[in-house]
């Protein structure tokens, strides 16, 4: 279970790199686009009498349009960043913790079993000595002195035996409740994408329904005489 929950984690540790760059570039994209659209329209001037030129247009509604304002502007930016960073790059962050915290504890539970294989096979080793020696009695009167003392050690092996298979169960009995909620908690992952697809749709269509669809400026009669700069 922990290896598909490692595929999972890699693809989206990298979502998750992206996504923060995703969220720094639109915030600044929501920024100086509202910092374009709140400057105000050049003005249209009219030169055609061959004298100093007058305005014909004075055109001081910003670019995003006579209601548009910058605060307005930059509000989505604030609303989006702060979306992205609570409903979707918190969520997947902290899963992704939790799949290297059961990582970790996976390495203790190979550890343990390691440790019960060596404990086994030393078991299994000193009893094939018991045998050989319980062999030699008949022929050997000295052999049933060795034969208690490797008795004596084949207990002392076979306590140490239960002991890891002890330490081996109850580790992995917590790495599989540990795994087994890590990985039932990965179909968050897409809640989290989906908020971090709707907080930049609304964000996108909240930006652009500020911008005025007119396609031409407000006129308004400019005062008589008004020359263009530097002229």
């Amino acid at each position: 279970m922990l290896k598909e929950a490692a595929t999972l984690a890699r693809v989206a540790t990298a979502y998750e790199r992206d996504l923060k760059k995703v969220q720094d570039a639109l915030t600044s994209v929501l920024e100086s686009g509202a910092v374009v659209c709140a400057t105000p329209l050049p003005g249209l001037y009219n030169d055609t009498a061959g004298v100093a030129a007058s305005a014909v247009v004075a055109t001081a509604e910003p670019i995003g349009g006579p209601n548009f304002t910058l605060q307005a502007g930059t509000s989505a930016k604030g609303d989006l960043s702060g979306k992205l960073a609570s409903d979707t790059i918190k969520p997947i962050s902290d899963w992704i913790a939790r799949f290297h915290d059961a990582l970790a504890h996976q390495k203790a539970v190979d550890k343990a079993y390691d440790e019960l294989e060596a404990a086994r096979k030393k078991v299994t080793s000193q009893k094939d000595r018991i045998e050989k020696t319980r062999g030699q009695l008949a022929s050997n009167p000295k052999a049933s002195d060795r034969m208690a003392a490797e008795e004596s050690t084949l207990q002392g092996l076979a306590t140490k035996l239960s002991s890891a298979e002890l330490n081996h169960t109850n580790l992995e009995a917590a790495q599989h409740a540990r795994v087994t909620s890590l990985n039932k908690d990965a179909i968050k992952i897409r809640d989290a994408i989906r908020s971090a697809l709707e907080a930049t749709s609304s964000a996108l269509t909240s930006a652009k329904d500020l911008v005025s669809t007119d396609t031409e400026p407000q006129a308004s009669a400019a005062p008589a005489g008004t020359g263009v700069a530097g002229r």
